[in-house]
């Protein structure tokens, strides 16, 4: 009985190990500061870079 639990769990193991590598995407990281201002839009700012609460 107890064989059977270790067999499902090493199944169950090897079937997430399979499932979180088969999903990953294997491309260069590229180097960002913190530091950096990042282009694009902010959590508050719009495309002009301006203070937005609410709307445009």
């Amino acid at each position: 009985m107890q064989s059977n639990t270790l067999r499902r769990l090493l199944l169950v193991t090897v079937l997430a190990a399979l499932t979180a590598t088969a999903c990953a995407k294997r491309e260069p990281l590229e180097y960002r500061s913190d530091l950096e201002v990042r282009p694009g839009t902010g959590l508050f700012s719009g495309d002009k870079g301006g203070l937005v609460l609410i709307g445009d």
